[in-house]
């Protein structure tokens, strides 16, 4: 019996020590170097131990990125932009391909597996064919209409798989991207995501199937401070047509400011995930996304690749705000420049060089911008 209360007694004090530990998290703190500290020409941020506070500045090359190096602290260096293209992506020469996925590099425009050849990996074969890993070769991929999807990626690149049947493909049929109704039906809810949702995102219900949500939105300001301790933050609105209503549970992620605040993450119906989802929308409908590779259909290279300079400029810029939006808000330039230079990059480029260089309100210019995009392409 003393051994037993010993035993809770000690598991009690350990629950205790990972609470306290866990409560003790703190934020790192971002802000720029001061005039006094001297940094190595080729540091772009120094981490003060003692203040937990990151000193930043800007690389001097405008082509350099800022890495990680020995410790916490990070160096200016060349951006590696060799072998990241993949099948029906822009290239110059074959070093431009990835090497485990293309052969090489013909007008202009990596070649990937034909029909019929082998493969190992869907992002191996030539744009509007998939990986049939049963057979391990590139097929067409399946038209809207009809079935044998197991999922998004097997079907054509403005389709998505709605999946009732993973062990017969024969019941699951491509659908158009985002074509299903708020609470209509849907199968292949994986992990709470599925492209045919008009807001992407669906949830069970109490009759064990699984449906499309409503837009749900930040209950209060987009990315809005919270407690990075507390497992009860970032709560999307409701929708009621679930039982229990159901929110989104959003993330709390330390941001890149000079207060250590964290901030949570933004939802459907915020203001620049609206934005993003547009600019998403108009590419999906686009005749260009067909030139793409299955598993590159949204990535920025392609987009770049067959867009023009202004849609893909805006494609890139809403697609990084969207996915770095709690992180930057409050975020001083320098802190950016060091940390989230694709963002600044990607704004750079959508403002058409025209940086103001003055990132303290950017939260709010972020927003306005959306505001005027969403005006622009309604």
């Amino acid at each position: 019996m003393e051994r037993k209360i010993i035993r809770a007694l000690l598991a009690f004090a350990l629950l205790l020590c990972l609470s306290s530990a866990i409560k003790d998290i703190q934020c790192t703190k971002y802000t720029c170097k001061t005039s006094s500290q001297n940094f190595d020409p080729l540091t772009c941020a120094y981490l003060d131990n003692s203040s937990n506070t990151y000193y930043a500045q800007a690389c001097a090359k405008s082509t350099d990125d800022c890495f990680q190096v020995q410790g916490f602290n990070y160096s200016c260096g060349p951006t590696y932009t060799s072998g990241i293209s993949f099948p029906g992506e822009e290239c110059k020469s074959a070093n431009d391909c990835h090497s485990l996925y293309t052969a090489g590099c013909k007008d202009g425009i990596c070649v990937g597996s034909a029909e019929g050849q082998d493969c190992n990996s869907s992002r191996s074969c030539e744009p509007n064919f998939y990986c049939q890993l049963t057979l391990n070769i590139c097929k067409p991929l399946i038209k809207i209409g009809e079935t044998g999807c197991l999922n998004d990626y097997e079907c054509v690149n403005n389709a998505a798989c709605n999946v009732t049947d993973i062990n017969n493909p024969s019941l699951n049929t491509c659908y158009p991207w985002h074509s299903f109704g708020v609470h209509d039906p849907v199968g292949g809810c994986e992990s709470g995501i599925s492209a045919l949702c008009p807001y992407n995102y669906c949830q069970e219900n109490s009759d064990t199937n699984f449906y499309c949500t409503d837009l749900l939105s930040s209950p209060v300001t987009p990315a809005s401070q919270c407690d990075i301790n507390s497992s009860d933050n970032c709560q999307s609105t409701s929708d009621p047509f679930f039982t229990p209503p159901f929110s989104i549970k959003g993330t709390c992620s330390c941001g890149l400011n000079s207060q250590g605040n964290a901030n949570c993450q933004i939802f459907p119906g915020d203001l620049p995930y609206q934005a993003y989802l547009k600019q998403l929308n108009k590419w999906n409908s686009s005749e260009h996304i067909t030139k793409c590779n299955t598993m590159r259909r949204f990535h920025k290279n392609c987009v770049k690749t067959y867009w023009s300079k202004k849609e893909s400029d805006a494609f890139s810029f809403y697609q990084v705000q969207n996915s770095m939006y709690s992180q930057i808000q409050g975020s001083e330039s320098c802190v950016l420049d060091a940390f989230a230079l694709n963002y600044v990059r990607a704004k750079d480029e959508y403002n058409g060089g025209d940086d103001d260089n003055d990132d303290n309100n950017s939260g709010a210019k972020e927003i306005c911008i959306s505001m005027l995009i969403l005006i622009a392409i309604s």
